[in-house]
């Protein structure tokens, strides 16, 4: 059995590794780690996984058609390999939660494509100095990723009063913050993390040092320029 982290709520669950599978945390359910045989073999039959409790799959028929198996149910994807995939995540997650509303996904495109960043008006790393490329945004349930070239990873929840041209992208207002980088230049590449949540008009700034009442600098959320 392995343990994961949770990136959106922290749970720490269990799973059993296989060769293709997914998985939904127990807690938010929402997808949290998808591992598959891609380019080494297909990636069916794909088990479903709820934490270490496995609730489906995702099959290939007699007819070349990519099928999910869950409740009881036998459901036909209209997509097929890695997008089939896809397709079974978004079905699972509306299952999983009735009041999930997927986002207009194709009518939110990421017009920028990076700068520099700052957080409630506090700057990470000096301006000028560091340039965040952008290599995938996604906008689902109320909650906006995007990934950066050197594995950073930005997750804002409910974004409010979006600005979004080729010059910035700016949140105005966010439940909630989180940003995990990789440090430059040292040899472990270990994960750091900061959160920003927006509670009773404040905003508290969580490290692994711990919670601090942050000074606010700015009253926009999140800028990238």
């Amino acid at each position: 059995m392995k343990t994961i982290e949770c990136q959106y709520c922290n749970e720490i669950s269990t799973y059993q590794s296989e060769a293709n599978f997914i998985v939904f945390c127990p807690q938010c359910k929402r997808k949290i780690y998808l591992e598959c045989e891609y380019g080494y073999g297909p990636v069916t039959p794909c088990s479903i996984l709820l934490g270490c409790e496995k609730i489906g799959d995702v099959v290939v028929n007699d007819k070349n058609q990519y099928r999910l198996d869950i409740n009881g149910k036998q459901i036909l994807l209209k997509k097929t390999y890695l997008n089939a995939l896809e397709e079974a995540t978004q079905i699972i997650r509306k299952m999983l939660n009735p009041k999930y509303r997927e986002q207009e996904d194709d009518l939110f495109e990421l017009k920028s494509n990076g700068g520099f960043l700052s957080f409630y008006g506090e700057p990470f790393g000096r301006p000028g100095d560091n340039f965040h490329g952008v290599i995938d945004c996604s906008f689902h349930d109320h909650l906006l990723e995007i990934l950066f070239r050197e594995g950073e990873h930005l997750i804002i929840f409910e974004p409010e009063g979006i600005v979004n041209n080729e010059h910035e992208l700016i949140i105005q207002k966010a439940q909630i913050i989180k940003w995990n980088w990789i440090p430059y230049g040292y040899s472990e590449k270990r994960v750091h993390k900061i959160s920003y949540e927006c509670k009773d008009g404040k905003v508290y700034k969580r490290t692994s040092y711990g919670e601090q009442l942050l000074d606010r600098k700015s009253s926009y959320a999140f800028v990238m320029r």
